[in-house]
């Protein structure tokens, strides 16, 4: 493994660690590893390496830009990834990419503690977001009205199941990857040939009409928002951003 302070040494000298905990997957299931740095800065930050199957450099600089011009628009409960000494929002090195971002403040525990004001800041702070990236312009032809381009892919992989996928996703269940979660996956397989076909029926009306298109978090659940008291103070995790209607986040 790397010594995370090469990775550090591409950064600003404020943000050089007065301590480094490793923090591994953080509970989460994407592959991504990340540690928690204390830097002369002030500011508590963490560095996060990407899995290798993505996002790609220009995903992520995407996602970067994304995040800053919400930042720009007043959006205080995003990280926004600190540039490296030469100009650039991630490290690439040893096969993987690298950001550097603040720690955001608070716990994602709606799951533990749910209630309808941490719902309804939530909800907020995602129409925030969403009203602060609505006229960030990747390209004219993305922000015209068009389909959205997540009801095709999903249409797609749920024809594609009903063709065969179905046998080859039972087959690959492995008791020996994850043998807890290995009951509720063989349930969920059994549902599929009943299930698919009403999806389909709902989804296939809806391919054609076009919507607003624009950044759209595209994961966004309990895990992702934190909250200090009812109060939501952080958004995290957006490597599934893409452009999208703002719908498909609600």
């Amino acid at each position: 493994m790397m010594d995370i302070q090469t990775i550090l040494d591409r950064y600003p000298r404020d943000c050089q660690p007065l301590q480094i905990r490793p923090l591994g997957t953080a509970g989460g299931f994407s592959g991504a590893q990340f540690w928690r740095i204390s830097a002369p800065r002030g500011e508590e930050m963490v560095l996060r390496r990407w899995p290798q199957e993505h996002p790609t450099p220009d995903g992520l600089r995407f996602i970067h830009k994304v995040l800053r011009h919400a930042a720009e628009h007043g959006i205080s409960i995003v990280p926004v990834s600190v540039t490296t000494r030469e100009g650039e929002s991630f490290v690439q090195l040893a096969g993987y990419l690298w950001e550097l971002a603040p720690w955001m403040p608070g716990k994602a525990d709606y799951n533990v503690s749910p209630s309808e004001t941490k719902l309804r800041a939530a909800m907020t702070a995602l129409a925030q977001f969403h009203v602060a990236t609505a006229d960030f312009i990747v390209t004219t032809h993305l922000l015209n009205p068009r389909p959205s381009p997540s009801l095709s892919h999903r249409l797609n992989q749920l024809r594609q199941l009903s063709k065969g996928g179905i046998n080859k996703l039972s087959q690959a269940l492995r008791p020996d990857i994850w043998p807890a979660l290995l009951p509720l996956a063989r349930q969920f397989v059994a549902t599929l040939p009943t299930a698919i076909p009403p999806a389909v029926s709902q989804l296939e009306p809806l391919v054609g009409v076009s919507f607003h298109l624009q950044p759209c978090l595209r994961d966004i659940w309990h895990d992702h928002i934190l909250f200090t008291g009812d109060t939501g103070t952080g958004l995290i995790d957006f490597g599934a951003m893409q452009i999208e209607t703002a719908a498909g986040d609600v």
